[in-house]
């Protein structure tokens, strides 16, 4: 039926399941690297995540399942992989961490989440310097923007690689995140 191992990547629980059982291996990378844990992560599909861990699922270099839970929102899915020990401050290739994607995309649940579990609310990425708040200005993400500034994100000394504080981002942005960024004073 199935050609290869890696074709559990894109199975549901219960064809998951059955290969597992017929020695699938939990840990094979596609031609990217990600492995079925990436995808699940990604889909937030908290049942197969929870069979891949118990079936000694790992994370692979690069970005992480907790990096795709975060990007995408899952914040179930974020929980059960910081329960099972994932690094909330580990970097992937570009030096973003899964505080920067949920920052970048809004997701205040998930950098409450990751904030509480210790991710680092001041990491720059290698890109183009920026901190999670930088990301949260960016996107005019007024709700991640407090969460992050409650959580001792420094507003001042965290500058990019064109000296930009995340004030300066803020700026050439809409007028309500600038408002919501009064407490920057």
């Amino acid at each position: 039926i199935f050609e290869s191992k890696s074709e559990l990547i894109f199975c549901n629980i219960t064809y998951g399941s059955l290969l597992l059982e017929h020695g699938a291996v939990a840990t094979q990378g596609d031609d990217d690297r990600w492995t079925p844990l990436h995808f699940a992560a990604q889909n937030g599909d908290d049942r197969t995540v929870r069979l891949l861990l118990d079936k000694g699922a790992v994370e692979a270099q690069g970005r992480t399942p907790l990096h795709l839970a975060s990007a995408y929102g899952h914040l179930n899915i974020a929980r059960l992989l910081l329960g099972q020990g994932a690094d909330p401050s580990a970097s992937d290739f570009s030096l973003s961490t899964a505080l920067h994607l949920s920052a970048e995309q809004g997701h205040n649940r998930v950098v409450r989440e990751l904030v509480k579990n210790g991710a680092s609310t001041n990491s720059a990425d290698s890109e183009n310097g920026w901190t999670p708040l930088h990301l949260a200005c960016h996107q005019s993400e007024p709700e991640v923007v407090a969460k992050l500034l409650a959580a001792k994100a420094d507003p001042n000394t965290a500058e990019d690689s064109e000296g930009w504080t995340p004030l300066h981002v803020a700026c050439t942005r809409t007028l309500g995140l600038i408002i919501s960024l009064s407490i920057l004073k």
